[in-house]
């Protein structure tokens, strides 16, 4: 079981590179469940919530399944916004339209994801673990 986690700051120039972290023992590196949520809350800074809709990147050229993950607060904690992860999110969102004007159209025009994001993927078992 293989897995990244890829931590997008919201701070620093668009062009920066994200952190990677190797998980080649899966997610159940970090210890139990409890203790997985806490070093993933530890790393966004907040309440963990998943982001809708953020469920590919592309690594090397290839798409890949992902999970993303940010703060709850975020915005209401006024953390700054996340223009990488925000870019990848609006992308994902663009993808899955449904239409040329829909809700998700909205959401990708109006929405930004605020401080730390923190991006899940793997091999297929990293992923169905998750």
């Amino acid at each position: 079981m293989n897995g990244k986690l890829i931590i997008y700051e919201a701070s620093g120039s668009i062009a920066d590179p994200p952190s990677i972290v190797e998980l080649p023992d899966g997610i159940d590196a970090f210890g139990t469940e409890l203790e997985v949520l806490a070093t993933l809350r530890g790393i966004i800074g907040d309440d963990i919530e998943q982001v809708p809709f953020f469920n590919s990147i592309t690594i090397a050229s290839e798409p890949q399944p992902c999970v993303a993950l940010c703060g709850e607060h975020g915005k209401l904690d006024d953390k700054p916004v996340n223009r990488r992860a925000t870019m990848i999110w609006r992308a994902n969102l663009e993808r899955q339209m449904e239409s040329p004007v829909g809700m998700l159209r909205v959401m990708a025009l109006d929405d930004v994801l605020n401080g730390t994001v923190v991006v899940l993927t793997g091999d297929d078992e990293f992923m169905e673990s998750l």
